[in-house]
């Protein structure tokens, strides 16, 4: 088997990185505006949704498919068409929203001491 020739090879890639790009774009677009959602970069880009920096969803492309993950059920969701996508959120983004149960300990154990600090930090009356 030889190698493809230059130009059909990088027009095949070209078409595929495209198709891609376009399904980022078409995110940006459905998520963009969406409150609580948020773009990473730090292993691969993906979409994330949740409360200081938790990935409760995240939404990544794998070659042209839509796959969203929920973390909070350890559950993957192949996504077929950006009308199931948008039917999803809508049906479920509401169950994570918040914080974690691990922000939610996090601040049950940090906020007393801050709330102190803070009383002692206060001027006299």
């Amino acid at each position: 088997m030889s190698a493809p020739e230059p130009d059909a090879y990088e027009r095949a890639c070209r078409d595929w990185a495209e198709g891609r790009v376009q399904i980022w774009l078409k995110l940006r677009e459905l998520l963009g505006s969406r409150e609580g959602w948020w773009f990473g970069n730090d292993d691969g880009p993906a979409w994330y949704f949740g409360l200081a920096g938790a990935a409760r969803l995240v939404i990544t492309v794998d070659y042209e498919h839509l796959h969203l993950y929920d973390h909070d059920n350890d559950r993957d969701h192949p996504i077929a068409n950006w009308e199931t996508l948008i039917w999803w959120l809508d049906k479920h983004e509401g169950e994570h929203e918040g914080f974690t149960e691990g922000q939610e300990a996090a601040i049950d154990d940090l906020l007393p001491g801050k709330i102190e600090e803070w009383r002692e930090d206060q001027p006299p009356a």
